[in-house]
């Protein structure tokens, strides 16, 4: 996956390659990093966040549809019932 910072005008694109495979490889920039850091890194770059809370994977699934051919409002379930009042507000406020 290629991200750019703007669609006319791009002066920044970050290239993201996983090997979709058990244990595959993880790349950012053609560099081999983390699963752990990779999040981070998506983390800081799409929602410019450093903190742990909440992590990439749990904002990320407050903008993925589930399925794109059925109702648009079916999003990713973003907290569990176990979740905890600040990885609630951290992800909603």
């Amino acid at each position: 996956m290629v991200l750019i910072d703007d669609f006319n005008h791009p002066s920044k694109e970050v290239s993201i390659k996983t090997e979709l495979f058990n244990r595959g490889k993880r790349y950012i920039n053609g560099e081999q990093t983390s699963y752990d850091e990779v999040n981070k890194y998506l983390n800081e770059l799409l929602f410019e966040s450093r903190s742990q809370k909440p992590s990439f994977r749990s904002a990320i699934k407050s903008f993925v549809r589930i399925l794109m051919t059925k109702d648009n409002t079916q999003f990713l379930k973003v907290l569990d019932n176990f979740s905890n009042i600040s990885e609630y507000r951290a992800v909603y406020n």
